[in-house]
């Protein structure tokens, strides 16, 4: 009687949860790179630091600090992506007319690689 070979079961196991464990540090999938590159990179960058000319201008959060990380959470995130938000100074206008909430909530899987190095998109400047 042959005994069921488990092996490769365990293999692609271990593989999704290491993809479970590391999400956040992988590189983004390239449609969700387009949505972060049209709507998100011209006021927060490509390194999520909020440091661009437009980023300064509008007091764009850096989202690559502890402290931002552990502030908010994925669904405040969802709702100043879609809705906008102005508080201290800061203003972010919403972009439910350009981003559905199923890209909404794949862009927080990006602001949340940022709080972990390489970030999202490493080797783009």
């Amino acid at each position: 009687m042959n005994k069921p070979n488990h092996s490769k079961t365990h293999w692609v196991l271990a593989g999704a949860l290491a993809t479970v464990l590391f999400a956040g540090v992988l590189p983004a999938h390239a449609d969700v790179k387009d949505v972060y590159k049209v709507n998100c990179k011209k006021c927060h960058g490509w390194d999520g630091k909020g440091d661009t000319p437009q980023g300064r201008k509008e007091k764009a959060a850096d989202w690559t600090t502890a402290a931002f990380q552990k502030r908010v959470t994925d669904d405040q995130i969802v709702k100043t992506i879609l809705e906008g938000k102005e508080s201290d100074g800061k203003k972010m206008k919403g972009l439910k007319d350009k981003v559905s909430p199923a890209e909404a909530k794949e862009l927080v899987k990006i602001v949340r690689a940022f709080g972990s190095a390489p970030g999202p998109f490493p080797g783009e400047k």
